[in-house]
């Protein structure tokens, strides 16, 4: 990824908090607590760089391995949320689809940014 440049963070997003639970018939019912909007980078995630990844959940993890899910490189300016909010971030809303990472967003190595690596849970929320 580059510089993080007007035209790289061209997907706009919601991040935001991700739960889930079960309702009394025992379905699961999806959370979604939007937290601020951004301009994100995202890039699709080969296999490679997903299972080298230290930052992946176990869940989400074994879900890529057997094709269930998708997985992106999601990068943000990381100005664009308050110090220690991103820490409270474990999910993004993009095109009506929730992406997750348990381990939240953390500042890459140019201090610039905060990125992570989230896996497609579904589309919409209940």
């Amino acid at each position: 990824m580059n510089d993080g440049s007007v035209n790289t963070l061209r997907h706009r997003i919601k991040l935001g908090r991700y739960s889930e639970s079960e309702n009394d018939e025992g379905a699961l019912k999806r959370h979604f607590k939007p937290i601020k909007d951004a301009w994100a980078e995202i890039k699709p995630v080969s296999q490679n760089y997903y299972f080298r990844n230290e930052s992946v959940h176990e869940s989400n993890l074994n879900a890529y391995k057997n094709g269930k899910k998708n997985a992106y490189k999601i990068k943000i300016r990381k100005n664009v949320v308050s110090k220690g909010r991103h820490e409270q971030i474990n999910a993004i809303l993009w095109k009506y689809k929730i992406l997750t990472n348990f381990y939240n967003l953390r500042p890459d190595e140019t201090e610039i940014f905060l990125e992570g690596v989230f896996c497609e849970q579904g589309s919409g929320v209940n």
